[in-house]
């Protein structure tokens, strides 16, 4: 089977953007984790617990296994959810797949902001965001090629769309360092309408590249 020249291009493009991808991430954490790690910043510290390096990854390993575990039936349901709603698959994975992955990340934000901590409750936010499109796309990309399944970066008009909108407050919103309840709410606002857009769209038109 012969591939058109605009997707023939596509995949080894793609390839070459996730090594660069990769490449970005592991400078971030060179960043945070080593050259820069006094910018984290010490609030809550002292409410962290005094483990060893050893016992840290060790857990991180466990709680990972487990993840994935609940992440595969977490999978399964949702697939025989939609079938029964008659819901768009692209909707599933978007909205509700990604709200319920994130689930804990999305109540530790909550009750950071809830008690005032904001740089700290949106710290979660740009670092599981960035986490994404640096590190677990990346990964995806270049698994898919020995899987013989790949997997390109070429997305559709309504995921850019969603992507530059979503950047774009969100940089309006914490640029003067300062928020308040109205911008949470237009960001509210503004996911609720790329979910109901999501939602609403034929998948057909939903995942038509741009």
């Amino acid at each position: 089977m012969r591939l058109a020249p605009r997707e023939a291009l596509a995949l080894p493009l793609s390839l070459a953007v996730a090594v660069v991808l990769l490449l970005v991430y592991a400078a971030s954490l060179v960043f945070s984790l080593h050259t820069h790690k006094d910018l984290l910043g010490t609030h809550g510290g002292h409410e962290t617990p005094n483990w060893s390096t050893r016992k840290a990854v060790l857990l991180l390993l466990v709680s990972g296994a487990f993840t994935g575990l609940v992440a595969e039936v977490l999978v399964g349901s949702v697939e025989e959810v939609r079938r029964r709603l008659g819901l768009s698959p692209v909707f599933m994975g978007v909205v509700v797949v990604a709200v319920l992955g994130n689930a804990a990340e999305h109540a530790a934000a909550v009750v950071l902001a809830w008690r005032n901590r904001m740089d700290a409750a949106l710290s979660i936010c740009f670092a599981s965001s960035l986490q994404v499109a640096l590190f677990v796309t990346p990964v995806l990309v270049l698994i898919s090629f020995p899987l013989g399944h790949p997997m390109s970066l070429v997305f559709s008009a309504v995921e850019v769309v969603a992507v530059a909108a979503s950047v774009g407050l969100s940089g309006l919103v914490t640029l003067n360092g300062e928020s308040n309840w109205l911008e949470g709410v237009q960001l509210l606002a503004l996911y609720l309408i790329l979910a109901l857009c999501l939602a609403l769209l034929p998948a057909q038109e939903a995942l038509l590249p741009l």
